[in-house]
């Protein structure tokens, strides 16, 4: 999964644990005020990190702003301040902060960490150089005897400059990550397949006016699709005269080498697309469609074309037994009537546990 650092450093340690991250997961990183917000959606795990200064995290609001925008992500939170993370006070401390501007929903969701930084007084503003002899004069007043050793080092580096970083203490953070991509869900890898878009289905010998009302919203799925590189696999009938068994109830249709028999113009196949015929029903029932797309790795079926309740059924009655997944655009198929076709939709849902779905939701998710 893709991967982004954001940092805002206050005197240097946090940029410094952000550029360890970056490397260690070869991932993007940036400091928050050089990212537009409205980008970090198009990453999978959000890590931030934040100086601590003045009670609070700076620049922590490049997330809180924009969460609605990135809540679906994984998002994790480094703090970097002076107190030592093993101390339970200072990690208390830490959390009441972050309770002021993460809503309850945010802190199920986001997972924060501690790491300690250093300090150079050389290069604090007034208002921190004030506020850290403040601190030290405090420290002073205190009984040696009970001094914790965090107060000790603060006390001895008082006016200097010291650093606590270290790069062991990001490891639980990488751990973590990696662990997220390992939880990542498998891809779905797609295949359209188009049922009988033939002229003898949509305006000739078994012409369907409803069919007819599906075409624009195959071409956009098709073209869609070419564009994901998702194949596209016709499959079509294509009868022997006098032979098969189904002309017997249905009388001659898509007769091999008639016109009737080839895919109605405004679907025409490309060269990169796929065509299997068949002679019942199913696009499966002794045809080369399951070696197809075995062999293009495909594990979920995009089931278009005529009819909901007949071909499109038995093609996807196979294709539940052989172990697919099955998507069906509601706005891609249809049958002679409106009651045939919602029947169709439901027994895809209850009896294949096939999703049926809006073209642009679909559209959306290749």
């Amino acid at each position: 999964m893709k991967s982004v650092v954001v940092y805002r450093s206050k005197y240097g340690t946090t940029k410094k644990y952000a550029e360890w991250i970056s490397e260690s997961l070869s991932c993007d990183i940036y400091e928050s005020r050089q990212i537009d917000p409205a980008a970090l959606a198009s990453f999978d795990n959000i890590i931030y990190g934040g100086a601590l200064y003045a009670g609070g995290l700076i620049g922590i609001d490049i997330l809180t702003k924009n969460y609605d925008a990135i809540c679906e992500k994984n998002i994790v939170v480094f703090t970097c301040g002076l107190g030592d993370p093993k101390e339970k006070e200072n990690i208390d401390n830490i959390r009441q902060s972050l309770s002021k501007v993460f809503t309850k929903g945010m802190q199920q969701k986001i997972k924060v960490f501690h790491l300690r930084g250093g300090i150079d007084y050389s290069k604090l503003n007034f208002a921190h150089k004030s506020m850290m002899s403040m601190m030290n004069r405090m420290l002073k007043k205190k009984d040696p005897e009970t001094l914790k050793e965090e107060e000790r080092q603060m006390l001895d580096t008082y006016g200097g400059k010291v650093d606590f970083t270290d790069r062991h203490s990001i490891q639980p953070i990488i751990d973590h990550i990696k662990e997220l991509d390992l939880r990542r869900p498998v891809m779905a890898k797609y295949a359209v397949i188009v049922v009988d878009m033939l002229n003898d289905f949509v305006t000739g010998a078994l012409g369907c006016e409803r069919g007819r009302d599906i075409v624009p919203h195959l071409e956009k799925l098709i073209k869609a699709a070419r564009e994901k590189n998702i194949p596209i696999v016709y499959s079509n009938d294509c009868h022997i005269k006098g032979i098969d068994h189904e002309l017997k109830l249905w009388g001659d249709h898509a007769i091999k080498g008639t016109k009737g028999a080839e895919v109605i113009p405004e679907l025409e196949p490309e060269e990169s697309d796929y065509v299997v015929p068949k002679r019942r029903y199913s696009g499966f029932y002794q045809t080369d469609m399951n070696l197809l797309l075995k062999e293009l790795g495909v594990d979920t079926l995009i089931i278009t074309g005529l009819h909901a309740h007949m071909c499109c059924r038995h093609t996807a009655a196979d294709a539940y037994y052989l172990g697919y997944e099955i998507v069906v655009p509601k706005e891609t198929t249809d049958s002679f009537t409106k009651e045939d076709y919602e029947n169709g939709l439901k027994y895809f849902e209850e009896v294949y546990g096939a999703k049926t779905c809006s073209l642009d939701e679909l559209i959306s998710k290749l």
